[in-house]
């Protein structure tokens, strides 16, 4: 394949259906291995609070097929009334910061939108967020995921992948942007929205408001999908992508760009394993760009392992195996050790983990997980269903990786998050 060609490719398959669900990354351990993390599989979902899946109407049965068409599950949404702002003097920022905002003509909540790893504040669950939000009467909120590189240059906070530096960085925007001349005294309450890896960084966010460690204060939070171990999610990306990734040629892949859901009852038309490759491929090119800015805007270089990884001669992996996990004991955990901010791996895990971050959340707050979502383990999922802390948690039947977020279930969710 040609140069060009493979840049036309791999823009198309960035454009596919599972490209929005660049959303988490994950804190991992060198005793944590691939060969240890059990594939997920369907648990059963507990009985939900009162009322909490009423309505819940998302077909699909098959978490990774789920996955990769979630963002083929709604209309795009084309905004009105959108402003663009660069927000000015944001504390400890080097740059300027574009944002996105909705704003009605009157005081009204604010609803901020934090969305997945390498998204951006113009792709589509943002976009449609921003809608439903804004239809049900809030200011919105949207700007380019912290973990980007878009995010990082412009702020120079640090190494990527550290939740709680990003959780600050982000509280700081936020507060920004409620003193812009043109939203200052309008905003009555701010409220979270988060999906996956933003998930995960509005918990952040909400435990310091609650601790009063930032200078915004946050009355609701609803994420969608965050991992229940990012550690877990970060070993079962790096199993997808050494045993499933280059079993595939990027062509093969291209199988699934813009796949439509087939109708409900019908079982999925892809191999489990593509699939799974699919969703890694993408994963790695944001994490190749978080790569590139630790190497080139902090000197933080990953160096490759001396084999390759590859299979069935279709492609291999000049870096070697488990890049995900390595980028985090190799890059993010040394740095923010020598900075001062951590003293172990284990301290960095627990930013990003739902069991440790539970009781040190404030009251609204809510955390929806659906049982077969292919970034979680079954038996971490089924330990915290059994958590007396878990009551702000709602465990779906069904739904993978954010595949339901184009429901009117999740519609609904969004649309009540100051109610």
């Amino acid at each position: 394949m040609t140069p060009a060609a493979f840049i036309q490719c791999r823009h198309a398959l960035q454009a596919a259906s599972f490209t929005a669900l660049l959303f988490l990354f994950s804190v991992s351990y060198s005793h944590l291995h691939a060969a240890e993390i059990t594939a997920p599989a369907s648990i059963p979902a507990p009985k939900p609070a009162m009322g909490a899946l009423e309505g819940f109407d998302y077909p699909v049965a098959d978490g990774l097929y789920a996955t990769i068409t979630s963002m083929e599950s709604f209309e795009k949404p084309k905004l009105t009334g959108e402003k663009t702002f660069k927000l000015k003097g944001v504390p400890g920022f080097k740059q300027d910061l574009p944002v996105r905002a909705l704003l009605q003509d009157k005081p009204a909540p604010l609803a901020v939108i934090l969305l997945g790893l390498g998204t951006r504040s113009k792709d589509p669950l943002a976009r449609l967020w921003q809608q439903q939000a804004f239809d049900a009467g809030c200011h919105v909120l949207a700007f380019d995921s912290v973990f980007r590189r878009s995010f990082n240059e412009r702020s120079q906070h640090g190494v990527p992948g550290n939740l709680e530096a990003e959780a600050r960085a982000a509280a700081e925007v936020i507060d920004a942007f409620t003193r812009h001349p043109e939203v200052q005294g309008k905003v009555t309450r701010v409220g979270l929205l988060g999906a996956s890896y933003g998930g995960m960084l509005a918990l952040n966010i909400a435990k310091f408001s609650r601790d009063g460690r930032i200078p915004v204060k946050i009355e609701r939070v609803k994420v969608f999908s965050p991992p229940v171990s990012m550690r877990t999610a970060t070993g079962l990306l790096d199993r997808y992508f050494d045993e499933d990734r280059s079993r595939f040629a990027l062509l093969e892949l291209g199988k699934l760009k813009g796949h439509k859901p087939v109708p409900a009852g019908q079982p999925a038309p892809f191999d489990p394993a593509l699939m799974r490759a699919g969703i890694a491929y993408v994963f790695r090119e944001d994490l190749e760009e978080a790569i590139a800015c630790a190497s080139e805007v902090y000197e933080r270089k990953l160096e490759p392992l001396g084999a390759e990884v590859g299979d069935r001669g279709k492609w291999t992996d000049p870096l070697g195996g488990r890049v995900f996990s390595r980028y985090y004991e190799e890059i993010v955990f040394p740095y923010w050790r020598e900075k001062g901010h951590l003293k172990s791996l284990d301290e960095l895990n627990a930013k990003g983990d739902l069991r440790a971050l539970l009781p040190s959340l404030p009251e609204g707050v809510q955390i929806v997980l659906a049982a077969d979502d292919p970034l979680n383990d079954p038996k971490e999922l089924n330990s915290l269903k059994q958590d007396a802390r878990a009551g702000p948690v709602i465990l779906l039947p069904r739904g993978g990786h954010l595949g339901y977020v184009g429901s009117a279930w999740a519609k609904s969710q969004v649309q009540s998050l100051f109610k």
